[in-house]
């Protein structure tokens, strides 16, 4: 009775006061998240991939090899077309804290049980139900303790029992999906890295400044580079990138999110979409072309010009901060009057002129900043010289620049300024500048209405464009046939375009070097344009698009496997094959039973009496 008495007692004790259980983890900072759209998905992305590298591996064997990086097999419990997930955060482990999250057909028993087949060991199971389960030796992962939780139609993994626990915390906070689109996704939080890990980044950073052969100046240099990429990373709230295989593209889609009531964030709500005026730089027979909108670059420039001067104050002529003063108000006068419309091209090299472009910017008052050209030319040659002056052996730059302001003209009663960038190059490096490439180059400036229009090349390029932008009306960089077939359904209001013809760039300078160097290298290149088309339109945050057909990236595979194939044949070349001579028809009787048939092998017949027939005797010479 005494024992039952014990026995019952214990029990409303337990009942009043439970055991108590592990404590719940906190959820942690979640520093970057990646997702697998569906391992289905992604092994049919990997193979058409791979068909345009010239190398296609069956989406079947792809498959295999990422169910075997999650120790199992296709079909063993992760259903093919789920999203995997995998979370990065803040830990005090070694390897940092990580997390997958394993999408499963049931309460994860089928993959469990496919682990124990593979050779999985379940050494325990804690009370707040977290398995522990060890990887067997020479598997293909590099862990060797994974935990899990169980989570209805999900696994919770991590690498120690208090991270799956974090990790089960943290996956509540995780948004539906990321905004981009893909077959695998990845996600960076500058602004949570900064904050928890500013002091360990701004040591690594700094860590290569630090040298004693390095000038005095050098580490006071990286602490406030530094502190300005951990400054732009706090007001990065994300950047997510997602890449797929769609529509016979290989697909990239960028979302950058800036955090809320900052520089960064205020900026981004002015971009727009940029003015016709800014298309008149997409010329016909451009390599490449970019048509944006900068925004209101006033919510930026403040700490740009913050960094600069700090950054010349550190320079070998730092003793005097006021050196480089003046020339920096020019500066700020000048970047003041940019009314964000912005357009850049590249154009094919010619034998004169090696670098051709062309650039546009829309002004507030073009002619306030033509004003101050002089005095910019002036200030920009005086900073060289005092650089110049106070390097010394160990710091001295391999080059200087002059500046220079030719004589004006006019085109159409269009004020065109000339401005010559003069290379001095001395000691190693001229000798190893190639004698094709210039070293002077003249930019002419022209003063259109409503913004400026820098040429490179000849006068003819500056006339043409002031032309078309006189005429207006020019076709957008969207009504470009390469670009349109990779953007057929565009989204609207874009604020940045651009195109890039690729192999077409790379076959123009290459042909250009050959004409100097008597080389062939242009024809190594495919004989396709390669356009790349990118996009960028304004969604919270900048959103991003870029595209290449697979059909250009199978064109240069082949060009490649065609040149290793040349270069093997060229350097073991086939010996030379001497084909054997017929057999006389005299000499070699056609239907002889007693000759042995290659196809058959079949041996001269016997005598009737079963012996063996007589040896021939040799022909007599």
């Amino acid at each position: 009775m005494k024992r039952i008495l014990g026995l019952l007692l214990a029990l409303l004790v337990l009942g009043v006061f439970p055991m108590p259980a592990p404590a719940a983890e906190e959820a942690p900072v979640v520093l970057g998240l990646l997702e697998i759209r569906g391992l289905d998905s992604l092994a049919n992305a990997g193979f058409e991939l791979s068909k345009a590298f010239g190398s296609p591996t069956p989406k079947e064997a792809i498959s295999l090899l990422l169910h075997n990086a999650l120790g199992t097999m296709p079909g063993a419990g992760i259903p093919p077309e789920s999203t995997v997930r995998a979370i990065a955060f803040d830990s005090d482990s070694a390897r940092g804290g990580w997390a997958v999250l394993l999408p499963v057909a049931d309460d994860g028993s089928a993959y469990l049980g496919s682990l124990a087949q593979n050779g999985w060991k379940n050494e325990a199971e804690a009370a707040d139900e977290v398995l522990h389960f060890v990887a067997p030796a020479g598997g293909p992962l590099p862990l060797k303790d994974v935990f899990f939780l169980k989570r209805e139609t999900l696994l919770v993994a991590a690498g120690s029992a208090k991270d799956v626990r974090r990790a089960d915390a943290a996956r509540l906070d995780l948004p539906p999906i990321l905004p981009a689109e893909g077959d695998v996704v990845l996600q960076v939080r500058p602004a949570a890295l900064a904050e928890t890990y500013g002091p360990q980044i701004a040591e690594k950073m700094g860590a290569g400044f630090r040298n004693p052969q390095m000038p005095a100046e050098a580490a006071a240099m990286g602490a406030l580079y530094a502190q300005a990429y951990l400054a732009a990373a706090r007001q990065i709230k994300e950047c997510v990138l997602g890449l797929g295989v769609a529509n016979g593209n290989l697909n990239l889609h960028v979302r950058v999110a800036p955090v809320a009531d900052t520089a960064f964030a205020r900026w981004v709500a002015t971009v727009q979409p940029p003015a016709a005026a800014a298309n008149v730089v997409a010329l016909p027979d451009a390599l490449a072309v970019e048509i944006l909108n900068l925004g209101d670059l006033q919510e930026l420039l403040p700490a740009y010009f913050r960094f600069s001067e700090k950054m010349m104050a550190l320079l070998p002529a730092g003793g005097d901060p006021t050196a480089f003063q003046e020339y920096m108000e020019y500066e700020k006068a000048s970047y003041a009057q940019l009314a964000g419309d912005f357009g850049f091209a590249l154009l094919p090299p010619t034998p004169e002129f090696p670098l051709r472009f062309a650039e546009y910017a829309a002004l507030k008052d073009a002619a306030a900043v033509r004003g101050l050209l002089p005095d910019m030319v002036r200030g920009a040659n005086e900073m060289m010289a005092v650089m110049m002056a106070e390097t010394n052996a160990a710091t001295a730059m391999p080059f200087a620049i002059d500046l220079s302001l030719g004589e004006p003209r006019e085109y159409r009663e269009i004020a065109i300024d000339r401005l010559t960038y003069a290379f001095r190059i001395d000691g190693p490096m001229a000798a190893l500048w190639p004698a094709s490439i210039p070293t002077k180059f003249a930019i002419e400036l022209a003063w259109v209405p409503g913004g400026l229009l820098a040429a490179v090349g000849d006068t003819a390029l500056t006339e043409t464009l002031v032309d078309r932008a006189l005429a207006g009306g020019t076709a957008p960089l969207t009504a470009n046939p390469a670009w349109q077939a990779l953007y057929p359904e565009p989204e609207p209001r874009l604020v940045d375009t651009a195109h890039v013809a690729l192999f077409d760039a790379l076959r123009a300078y290459l042909a250009y070097a050959d004409a100097a160097t008597g080389g062939n290298r242009a024809q190594q290149v495919p004989d396709v344009s390669g356009n790349l088309a990118m996009c960028s339109y304004v969604f919270d945050g900048l959103m991003t698009r870029i595209r290449f057909s697979l059909a250009d990236i199978a064109a240069a595979s082949a060009k490649i496997m065609a040149l290793k194939a040349q270069a093997r044949a060229e350097a073991f070349p086939q010996p030379v094959q001497i084909e054997e001579a017929a057999p006389n028809a005299a000499e070699t009787p056609a239907d002889d039973a007693s000759v042995e048939s290659p196809e058959t092998g079949a041996s001269p017949a016997p005598e009737a009496d079963g012996t063996a027939p007589p040896e021939e005797a040799p022909a007599q010479e």
